[in-house]
């Protein structure tokens, strides 16, 4: 479980920022802070109520006994990902506020310099996150390919990748996000990821 967490906090990016801002608005204002609790309490009795329990879990079951029924003629022999572990990247991809994705904006951060960001991967906390992250050459290779053309967006980046090496390169993106190397301008808020 650490390691899955740890996976997928390595590609997760907080723009600070922004989040600076949002907590000084609602540390400075009583009437955000009763209307979002006021909203949050009207949130919690809408979904979370006994009776509305109950009602999601029948209809689990039954959305569970119909896929069940889907794959019983299936092939068995295909592989599938451990139940205990789905893809983090599906299960928690409605939680940030601005996903990375092809229509985003890439530049280079202060710590973009390799003798920025080489001590960062050296740490061993980031270690264990080199299965699903490009590999260091690579890396550079993005950071080079961003100082060639910066800005650019992220679908023109990844058509200089390797089909292949895509999903790596789109998570390295997040990860050099969050470690300052790069700077992402989402699509439509105007918000870094």
């Amino acid at each position: 479980y650490d390691q899955y967490v740890g996976n997928i906090s390595q590609c997760v990016s907080v723009d600070v920022e922004s989040c600076v801002a949002a907590l000084r608005k609602l540390v400075e204002s009583r009437s955000l802070r009763m209307s979002m609790g006021a909203e949050a309490r009207r949130r919690a009795c809408e979904k979370f109520d006994w009776p509305k329990i109950i009602h999601a879990y029948q209809e689990l079951w039954l959305e569970l006994r119909a896929r069940r029924a889907s794959v019983e003629h299936q092939d068995h022999h295909a592989p599938r990902q451990h139940p205990l572990r789905e893809d983090p990247f599906l299960v928690f991809a409605d939680y940030p506020t601005c996903a990375l994705d092809q229509n985003c904006v890439v530049d280079l951060g202060p710590n973009a310099a390799r003798g920025h960001l080489e001590p960062l991967m050296a740490m061993a906390m980031n270690h264990f996150a080199g299965q699903i992250l490009s590999t260091p050459r690579e890396l550079f290779d993005l950071l080079a390919a961003i100082a060639d053309e910066a800005p650019i967006l992220v679908g023109d980046l990844l058509k200089l990748v390797l089909p292949k090496n895509r999903v790596h390169a789109l998570r390295s993106l997040a990860w050099l996000a969050k470690m300052d190397a790069i700077r992402i301008d989402g699509i439509n808020t105007g918000l870094r990821v």
